[in-house]
């Protein structure tokens, strides 16, 4: 018996409709097609020593970080202590044990973070019912960790460039965006008007000017902001819901690359790209019947192109898939790379990239197995399109 797996297509527009879904028909992206169903994957030979809550941060194809957090164990069945390991090329160059409790008896937690080949380390907060709380970044070096600098913030405040930490933070009634060397020092400071709501992402350029993308009631919106806080572009963005959480890409001269899904209970992946003059490049969505699509990493190129990093997967039909697209300016097709990812995590993996571009299939099956790192190269390549 042979199965057949669905067509993914790429439709013009950035919102969906009957008529759009005809562009989906004349825009194909690749077509998944009669195929045997794959095999397994034997993920061992990828296997870190992970339990129930452990988190991976790739840094290169020979460095990967392995946070292990024993408290997180159910019914004590966390074995692991909670701690900091730098596995390279396999094989651990450097482990820290963390405490689980302060010295006055707080609980601690734990994430990682890498910004560059050179700069990466742990994240440091304790529970709080407020929103903000003291966050600690701390690098992480050949003898140990950095005293590191600590800011008030709170996952969604804070985001990282290659040299320097991004803060946003409230004084009174006013907001600005705080731009900190790793080492503590203050670099700039950013105000932001205050009818201006609060960003799903945002970044800071070179020369101090800020890349916003508000959450506003009247939709998407990709801004532009002076480095005295003077709106200098604004590029409103339609979208067919209300229920949006997108996803933002920047890159290093300001362009946006914006996605959010749609559709119920298969998902379709809404794309639009502007350049660094916050000019609308293209608008388009990525689609296939009965399957969920998303791309969840993204790389800008030289003269506007860009590689589109995802999955579509339909655990019902065992499809289970990893893909990188190559775009030029308009969005359209260059070339394409689809690879199988059949595993016994069956949907339950992330796509990620490391510090040098390099994309990876890590899983989240930590219940019964140890994490697995795999390089998206390794990957049985899919039926040729």
């Amino acid at each position: 018996p042979r199965m057949t797996t669905p067509a993914l297509c790429w439709n013009k527009g950035g919102w969906l409709s009957m008529k759009h879904s005809i562009f989906a028909a004349l825009f194909a992206l690749f077509m998944l097609v009669s195929a045997p169903a794959f095999a397994e994957i034997d993920l061992t030979p990828y296997e870190l020593p992970s339990e129930y809550g452990s988190s991976v941060q790739v840094i290169s194809p020979a460095l990967t970080l392995v946070l292990t957090d024993k408290s997180y164990g159910r019914n004590n069945e966390n074995t692991l202590p909670t701690s900091i390991t730098l596995y390279d090329e396999g094989k651990i160059g450097l482990q820290i044990e963390l405490p689980d409790y302060a010295a006055d008896g707080t609980r601690q937690l734990y994430d990682l973070f890498a910004a560059s080949p050179t700069r990466y380390g742990l994240i440091t907060y304790q529970p709080n019912s407020e929103t903000i709380r003291p966050v600690r970044f701390q690098l992480l070096l050949g003898n140990g960790l950095t005293k590191g600098i600590t800011l008030n913030s709170s996952p969604g405040y804070y985001r990282f460039t290659s040299d320097c930490i991004l803060n946003r933070r409230y004084d009174g009634e006013t907001q600005f965006v705080d731009q900190y060397y790793f080492e503590g020092d203050l670099i700039s400071s950013t105000p932001i008007p205050l009818d201006l709501s609060g960003p799903y992402a945002y970044t800071v350029l070179p020369d101090n000017t800020l890349v916003y993308v508000p959450d506003c009631e009247d939709g998407l919106h990709f801004q532009h902001l002076s480095a005295d806080g003077t709106l200098l572009s604004d590029l409103p963005i339609p979208h067919s819901t209300d229920a949006i959480v997108p996803k933002v890409y920047f890159s290093d001269d300001g362009g946006i690359l914006c996605q959010y899904q749609v559709g119920d209970p298969y998902q379709s992946s809404v794309l639009n790209c502007a350049d660094e003059q916050n000019a609308l490049l293209w608008s388009k969505t990525l689609s296939a019947p009965n399957a969920i699509v998303a791309v969840s990493q993204v790389q800008f190129l030289p003269n506007h192109e860009t590689v589109l990093m995802g999955s579509a997967f339909a655990n019902s039909r065992k499809l289970f898939t990893i893909f990188k697209l190559h775009v030029d300016a308009q969005g359209n097709i260059l070339s394409r790379d689809i690879r199988d990812f059949t595993t016994h995590a069956t949907y339950r993996y992330d796509k990620v990239l490391d510090t040098f571009g390099n994309l990876y299939a890590v899983t989240r099956d930590t219940d019964a197995y140890p994490i697995a790192v795999v390089p998206f190269e390794d990957l049985p390549a899919h039926d040729d399109p």
